[in-house]
C-alpha cells in the first residue's frame, strides 16, 4: 500500500508528492481523485499513471472545489495494491483562476 499523499494547492491545481514504495517488483502508481470524501477508488476515479522511480504528479486545470486523492501501487505482474489513505485539497476561488 502506498504512503498517504501530502497535497499541495497552487494556481488551478494540485500537486501530489509521496514516499516512494521499496518493492522491488513495483512497476507504477495508480491516482485516482474524487468529490466525495473516503471514496472506493474505482476506475472512473483513475486519472493517472504514475511510472516508478517518480513519486510526484500534478493534477493540472482544476476549477474551484475540493477534491479527494488515494493511490494505488501496482507491481510489474499486474498485481495492484489496497488504495492509500486520502489526501484533500481544497483550491478556493482566487486560486482556481487560470
Amino acid at each position: 500500500v502506498p504512503a498517504t499523499p501530502i497535497a499541495t494547492v497552487g494556481n488551478s491545481q494540485v500537486t501530489l508528492t509521496w514516499t516512494a514504495n521499496t518493492e522491488s517488483d513495483l512497476s507504477h502508481y495508480v491516482v485516482y481523485r474524487n468529490a466525495t470524501s473516503n471514496f472506493t477508488p474505482a476506475a472512473a476515479d483513475s486519472i493517472a499513471r504514475v511510472n516508478k522511480p517518480t513519486a510526484t504528479y500534478t493534477n493540472t486545470g482544476l476549477t474551484a472545489g475540493t477534491y479527494y486523492f488515494k493511490l494505488a501501487a501496482v507491481d510489474s505482474t499486474g498485481n495492484k495494491s489496497s488504495a492509500s489513505a486520502q489526501a484533500t485539497a481544497t483550491l478556493a476561488p482566487a486560486l482556481a483562476r487560470a
